[in-house]
């Protein structure tokens, strides 16, 4: 993978910051990247944001079937997007693998010193805010 001139641009580049351990893990990875995706660094800097986008969620879906978690390939992309800031490709849509949380509501204060936690569970489970209801309660 270093006899690629931008690979090895890239790699001298953030060696030279210090981050010896940081881009040995990112070579290792954006080198197993590119082979499963059958592509070359030229070919994936010049590949058109829409086809890199589809490209790179692809993998993220393989790699879910392969059973790595969401943060593993998080971590796996910061690789190519190290590279290809480098090479001055940036992304405006990101594939994320994470999956978004559902009407995550966390318990506020008054409920915590209340111990009032059937009345918090009776506005979780109907869907509303109830922080909103506490501020027109004035709680």
């Amino acid at each position: 993978m270093l006899k690629n001139e931008d690979i090895k641009g890239w790699y001298h580049e953030m060696l030279f910051s210090g981050a010896e351990i940081t881009i040995t893990t990112y070579l290792r990875r954006l080198s197993a990247i590119l082979k499963q995706m059958n592509e070359t660094p030229e070919s994936f800097i010049n590949m058109s944001p829409e086809d890199r986008y589809e490209k790179m969620l692809n993998y993220a879906l393989e790699e879910q079937k392969r059973g790595r978690a969401p943060s593993y390939i998080v971590s796996e992309f910061k690789a190519i997007y190290s590279f290809l800031k480098y090479k001055g490709v940036y992304f405006k849509r990101i594939p994320n693998p994470k999956k978004p949380c559902q009407h995550l509501l966390l318990p506020m204060k008054q409920f915590l010193i209340l111990n009032n936690w059937k009345e918090y569970c009776k506005w979780q489970n109907l869907g509303i805010k109830y922080r909103s209801v506490l501020w027109h309660l004035q709680v």
